[in-house]
């Protein structure tokens, strides 16, 4: 019993920190992406059988080497409303493959979920540090 107690608070704060690499990994690579001035085409809202909602914009910018691109773009959430036809908008775009894009929104660079992740995994070793052991 007293295993189980200290094994599996470490296991699992060792796949929150396992989870948090990957996220801060992820987010890195994406905010070197280089950024162009591109157009929103249309705007596309889907609402499932569950009333979840996604929305998306197909924009139109010109890569690092010139060529046009098209692309449905992932938008930030909070700003659906405000992506019409004809709106300027930064698009961040893989290099390696210009079509993986998303709209760049001011502010989205904070880290925002990497640091809920850093406070769960905070909260959950003083925890384990001071309740469980």
């Amino acid at each position: 019993m007293d295993l189980l107690r200290t094994v599996f608070p470490l296991v699992v704060a060792g796949i929150f920190v396992f989870v948090l690499a990957r996220m801060g990994l992820g987010s890195l690579r994406q905010r070197r992406w280089p950024h162009a001035d591109g157009t929103v085409l249309q705007t596309d809202h889907n609402r499932n059988d569950m009333d979840a909602s996604s929305f998306r914009v197909q924009v139109s910018f010109h890569d690092g080497d010139g060529r046009a691109v098209e692309a449905w773009a992932i938008n930030p959430v909070g700003y659906e409303t405000t992506r019409t036809a004809g709106t300027r908008v930064t698009v961040a775009y893989d290099p390696r493959e210009p079509r993986r894009c998303y709209v760049d929104a001011p502010g989205q660079r904070s880290p925002f979920w990497a640091a809920v992740f850093a406070v769960g995994v905070l909260v959950f070793v003083l925890w384990v540090l001071f309740v469980v052991l």
